[in-house]
């Protein structure tokens, strides 16, 4: 199922080069995504799990200016791989020209238990972000305090969660 929402840019979106920042393509792609989720998940799922995204692959075709609009097109074209799966999108102008296209990575994360991802891979429910001290692999976090536990991660991020660094996402164990 393709998901579609329209996007139009603000002056607060465009850039020193007078088109639509790459990081708000970025914001973009998450708030496509968060909507596909609100409009397929039921409000139990919604209230259990949350996605973050562990990779973004971006390819920049064109450019867009204040006021005007791009659709959005988000799917997923294949079922999730453990607690990870790629989510397609793209990003089409009033011309029908393709102004970028994404493929993003995402991980599933329990609200229940905050700051414990999911497990990155089925066979091993013990992997979580949080334990970078643990795990050599996850360099991404070391700019944060070390995590003496879960607990206290909805101290440090107010979303509750910990970011997936890639080193989680690929499968490594800690």
């Amino acid at each position: 199922m393709t998901f579609i929402r329209p996007f139009t840019a603000t002056p607060a979106d465009i850039d020193e080069l007078g088109h639509v920042n790459n990081a708000v393509w970025v914001r973009w792609i998450q708030e496509l995504a968060v909507a596909h989720w609100a409009a397929v998940a039921s409000v139990e799922q919604q209230a259990a799990y949350v996605w973050v995204v562990t990779r973004h692959e971006i390819d920049y075709r064109g450019n867009v200016s204040v006021g005007e609009t791009v659709t959005g097109e988000t799917w997923v074209p294949a079922p999730p791989k453990g607690a990870r799966f790629d989510r397609h999108v793209r990003f089409i102008g009033n011309d029908e020209g393709v102004k970028v296209e994404a493929v993003t990575t995402w991980a599933l994360c329990s609200t229940a238990r905050p700051g414990a991802c999911c497990a990155c891979a089925p066979r091993s429910p013990r992997r979580f972000c949080a334990s970078r001290r643990n795990n050599p692999a996850c360099r991404g976090l070391e700019q944060q305090p070390r995590l003496k536990g879960l607990q206290q991660c909805s101290n440090i991020f107010p979303n509750g969660l910990v970011p997936v660094c890639a080193a989680c996402a690929r499968g490594r164990s800690i």
